[in-house]
């Protein structure tokens, strides 16, 4: 039990570590591509907003992932659905496309109960599933009505704009560490290898360690590749990323930051009849999403079977 006990916090460390990584093109990317932050910059601020977002406001998520998907799972089943995740984050990261950390755990955790037979505690998955839809739709239709104001106030002046977006990408770091960590932390809270405040900081260090170490990958992906940049439409859909992300946060549930950021970008665009972004990268990501979460689950079956050995 004591080894597999560290091979958990192992998992959970990895896991944030990938998050932090994979999510910087989310919170920073929109800063770098309208050259008001470079790289170094955008990592370092999101490192400590990340942090801290994890200690202050990601608790009512963590106990969701915690004791509302699952019954009764052993640390070594948590461990797989860790590894496994971690793995596809990696890859995806690895190819600079962004995915869903979220949905990726979640379905390597179903995945793992069902061939265990652990209890599935379909009220709280079908809640959580609704949230995944509710949040994403929500920001676009915010972005679609604020996109046209915001954007004329925003543009011509760029003292007031450069403000907005360094603003808005803190914020959006910030729910990156309420939102995401709740994936990597929930297990060990679960197994009750962590309690109290020693969780929030181990996963809120490893978020930020992320971010600094490897976050820069998709930093340019976003910034220089998907938005082609207008920094009025970026400040725009990181703003309203950013509100609907920490709303469903404060009642205990979470979203996408990437499908979130996209939908956003979306509304935005339409609103506007902007032509900045690319569709091709639109569906190359949709792709990855799907296929992410299916790579998680046949890796977490892998862990599963070795670890059980």
């Amino acid at each position: 039990m004591l080894f597999i006990s560290y091979v958990l916090l192992f998992a959970s460390a990895l896991f944030s570590w990938n998050m932090g990584s994979h999510y910087s093109g989310a919170v920073m990317g929109m800063a770098y591509g309208s050259k008001t932050l470079t790289v170094r910059q955008a990592t370092a601020i999101a490192a400590v907003f990340a942090f801290l977002g994890t200690l202050i406001a990601s608790s009512g998520v963590v106990h969701t992932y915690a004791f509302a998907i699952v019954g009764s799972a052993t640390p070594t089943e948590l461990t797989a659905a860790l590894l496994g995740a971690s793995v596809a984050i990696f890859i995806s990261t690895m190819l600079k496309l962004p995915a869903s950390t979220i949905q990726v755990y979640t379905f390597s955790l179903l995945f793992v109960g069902i061939v265990s037979n652990v209890k599935l505690l379909l009220v709280g998955i079908g809640i959580v599933l609704s949230m995944w839809i509710v949040i994403p739709l929500a920001a676009m239709l915010l972005a679609y009505f604020l996109a046209p104001k915001f954007t004329s106030w925003f543009r011509g002046n760029e003292k007031k704009l450069k403000f907005i977006i360094i603003g808005s990408s803190i914020f959006s770091s910030f729910t990156l560490g309420s939102n995401d960590v709740s994936n990597a932390i929930s297990s060990v809270v679960k197994a009750g290898i962590l309690t109290g405040i020693s969780p929030y900081l181990f996963g809120g260090f490893f978020i930020a360690l992320g971010l600094v170490t490897w976050g820069q990958r998709l930093i340019h992906r976003v910034g220089s590749e998907i938005v082609k940049t207008d920094s009025p439409l970026a400040a725009t859909s990181q703003l309203t990323q950013a509100i609907t992300i920490i709303s469903g946060n404060l009642i205990g549930y979470n979203a996408s930051i990437n499908q979130t950021l996209v939908t956003s970008l979306y509304g935005a665009k339409h609103s506007t009849n902007s032509k900045v972004i690319t569709p091709q990268i639109f569906r190359s990501i949709a792709l990855n999403w799907i296929v992410s979460s299916l790579v998680s689950a046949a890796f977490s079956l892998f862990f599963l079977f070795m670890l059980s050995l």
